[in-house]
């Protein structure tokens, strides 16, 4: 058996320099953003077939065969329960939690909250990812006033300077 050479058109597909495929590539031969064999990718908003499908099966018929599916668990079937402990009634991932803190509208404000919650996750009564997720929102607080008190302090200085003729007097 012999081999016969590529044609010419077949050497064309590969890229003519080496840039021209840095551009459709990226470093680990994977398609760069935009340039897969679909560039605009799937349009927003759009659905899986099957999807559509199913839903347009099930239309008016999901209550009753919720409730079968509910009658087959209260009669022992496993697979059922495990069926409506996943889908119907899911595990909790987070829960509500109170944690008494005063309004938020000073930077004491911010530091007495962080108390709370500190206190809050040492006595047990949250846990330290809740104090964790908790600190993340003082701390978008805590940003929130000080950009305000630091707007408020430069309108001053700048109103003194306008009122002192360019120079603060003090």
């Amino acid at each position: 058996m012999t081999r016969t050479p590529r044609k010419l058109a077949d050497q064309k597909k590969q890229p003519e320099n080496k840039r021209d495929l840095a551009i459709r590539r990226g470093q680990r031969g994977t398609f760069a953003k935009g340039q897969s064999g679909n560039p605009t990718g799937r349009p927003r908003g759009s659905r899986n077939k099957v999807t559509v499908m199913i839903e347009t099966m099930l239309e008016g018929q999901a209550e009753r065969l919720t409730q079968a599916l509910i009658e087959r668990a209260l009669e022992g079937s496993t697979a059922a329960m495990d069926l409506i402990f996943a889908r119907l009634a899911p595990v909790r991932k987070e829960r509500t939690i109170e944690v008494e803190m005063p309004a938020l509208k000073t930077m004491s404000d911010v530091v007495v909250a962080y108390d709370s919650v500190i206190d809050a996750a040492t006595s047990g009564a949250i846990s330290v990812g809740e104090a964790q997720g908790l600190a993340s929102l003082l701390e978008m607080k805590r940003r929130a006033v000080e950009t305000a008190e630091l707007e408020k302090r430069l309108a001053n200085i700048e109103e003194r300077l306008c009122s002192t003729g360019g120079t603060l007097a003090h």
